[in-house]
């Protein structure tokens, strides 16, 4: 159940403001709300009810883990504060912390949903591939320190775009009754600095099936698994048939996509 919400849409000062969020996932215990612990929701929350002088409740586009990063997370809430989006921006920067700012507040219709009217998310997880640790990217690539056959590993990624039931690649603790997901397209990219990007683009995904496709994949980049192992993994539906789950601190939620 979500909570009660605290402006009346009825109102004819309610206003819908949309947040573009950008948060080190390692500074916080995931997005959502929790008695007592620091995350990305409460600050946000918090430093939004002290700038628009009133509680604020924050629908998100979808929840990240415990030390998941996000380039531009999405979310958005109601308000009847007459403040511009340029200065509730500022307030809150201000206000909420470090590890997490807001990028951008724009006005939305009352009906825009973060949730409901988004059409797809980009993730994008990152391995550090080389022997040494990195003083500049730790908390922000996992770190896989023995060679990786990446040709085998992009021959691998290649197969995997297709609209299907992704169980093998769910936590088992995942509560989504819709398994059915389209993957659109998943593409492995070398970045600089030995970083390798594994860049999916997707209708929507189950809990934490970013990092068990990551950490798949890994296995095939360590020749652990041979070529087409993860579709036939996919196909069985089991969860032991994928590879381990990959740390939290690689993946960034890039972007949620819209009409």
């Amino acid at each position: 159940m979500g909570r009660r919400e605290v402006i009346s849409l009825q109102d004819p000062k309610a206003r819908n403001l949309s947040l573009t969020i950008e948060y080190d996932g390692g500074a916080f215990l995931g997005w959502q709300l929790q008695p007592g612990q620091h995350t990305v929701q409460g600050a946000l929350e918090e430093a939004l009810a002290v700038v628009c002088r009133h509680p604020v409740v924050l629908r998100v586009a979808g929840r990240t883990d415990a030390g998941v990063h996000a380039w531009a997370q999405r979310a958005h809430f109601y308000s009847t504060a007459e403040l511009t989006c340029q200065r509730l921006l500022r307030g809150v920067n201000a206000l909420a912390g470090p590890g997490v700012k807001l990028v951008a507040v724009d006005e939305m219709p009352l009906k825009w949903d973060a949730r409901r009217d988004a059409i797809g998310k980009v993730y994008v997880y990152r391995i550090l591939a080389r022997p040494e640790p990195s003083a500049l990217l730790s908390g922000r690539t996992w770190h896989v320190p023995w060679p990786l056959d990446l040709r085998a590993m992009q021959a691998e990624i290649a197969t995997l775009p297709a609209q299907c039931d992704w169980s093998a690649y769910c936590a088992s603790d995942g509560s989504d009754p819709n398994t059915v997901k389209d993957l659109r397209s998943a593409t492995l990219i070398q970045e600089p600095h030995d970083v390798v990007a594994l860049r999916f683009e997707g209708s929507g995904f189950l809990k934490q099936m970013i990092r068990i496709l990551a950490g798949t994949l890994v296995e095939v980049g360590l020749h652990k698994r041979g070529n087409g192992s993860m579709v036939v993994a996919r196909e069985s539906g089991q969860r032991e048939a994928a590879g381990r789950t990959a740390p939290p601190e690689g993946l960034y939620l890039e972007k949620v996509l819209y009409n």
